[in-house]
This record gives structure tokens, sequence and C-alpha cells, in this order.
């Protein structure tokens, strides 16, 4: 509900399709064998999207491991924002 409230927001003031949206999820359920926190399938695939029609084209899928903390200097990236020295993180 709340991501679509979001979209169709962002449509109605004619700003979706140079809005940056990233929706990303959770490593799986807490305390079950082979999920969270291990390098399992149920614990490493985690579902991200990302939508900027006007910079990325779409279609695209990655079957790349993709590390989340990687985000940080990628949307420094989209910002136009120098990525900070010490940021180990590597942008997408």
């Amino acid at each position: 509900l709340g991501l679509g409230v979001l979209l169709t927001e962002l449509e109605a003031r004619g700003e979706l399709d140079s809005t940056l949206i990233v929706v990303t999820g959770d490593h799986g359920m807490p305390g079950m064998p082979r999920a969270k926190a291990n390098l399992y399938d149920f614990g490493s695939q985690v579902a991200l999207s990302v939508r900027w029609p006007c910079n990325i084209p779409g279609g695209r899928v990655v079957d790349d491991f993709v590390n989340i903390m990687d985000l940080a200097p990628t949307l420094c990236q989209a910002g136009s924002i120098d990525i900070p020295k010490g940021m180990v993180a590597r942008s997408l």
C-alpha cells in the first residue's frame, strides 16, 4: 500500500520518471537454519529493485552478489555527492 501511494503521488506531480526509487528487503527469517546471516540461497537472496527511468534503462536483471551497503556510495554518486574517502563500499 505505502509504495503504491508514493508512486501514485509522484506520478500526479509529474516527478515519477525523474525520481530514483530503491526497494529492498531483509535477509530472510531469523533463527532458521540456513537463513539470515548465512551464505545459503535462503539467507543471501534479498530483493533489490531500482527504478530511475530518466537515467537507468529498464528490464535489466543482475544475478551477481550485491551488498546492500553498496547503496550508500551509489546514492552519493546518483546525487552528484563526493563519496567519502573512508567509505569502503562500492557504487553499483
